[in-house]
């Protein structure tokens, strides 16, 4: 049987100070911060995050040991070598990129695993796609 989403976002909004959740919890985050909109290239506009300060969060769920995880995302890489976060639960399960890697990290109460990738045959300023589950 298949689990239905904890939360669901497409952030394709025409609003940065809401984003909707499309899963059956409902779980909207008003607690977002540096947000802009864009024009979308596939339909409506596009929550845009600068990587660094722009941020949602959500503390209304919770993720168990047996949870599964994913996510997708359309990033643009640059030239700028700063470390810029797609996602960080709580520290123990993130997903970041630099102009030359992108890593993902799970933390465990023994060890840290980190997974990581050479991107730099990706060209800079054009978006590509990211997946990432567990």
């Amino acid at each position: 049987m298949a689990l239905n989403p904890i939360l669901y976002y497409t952030f394709n909004e025409n609003s940065t100070s809401l984003v909707r959740d499309y899963s059956e919890a409902g779980l909207d985050s008003s607690s977002v911060a540096g947000l802009t909109t864009a024009a979308s290239t596939d339909v409506g506009y596009d929550l845009v995050f600068d990587g660094t300060t722009s941020k949602l969060d959500q503390t209304s769920f919770s993720i168990s040991e047996n949870s599964t995880f994913s996510s997708f995302c359309n990033i643009k890489i640059g030239t700028d070598a700063t470390i810029n976060y797609i996602f960080d639960l709580d520290g123990i399960f993130s997903l970041t990129y630099t102009n030359t890697t992108i890593t993902v990290s799970i933390t465990t109460s023994v060890t840290t695993y980190t997974a990581t990738n050479d991107i730099t045959a990706i060209a800079t300023d054009t978006f590509f796609t990211v997946y990432c589950g567990y």
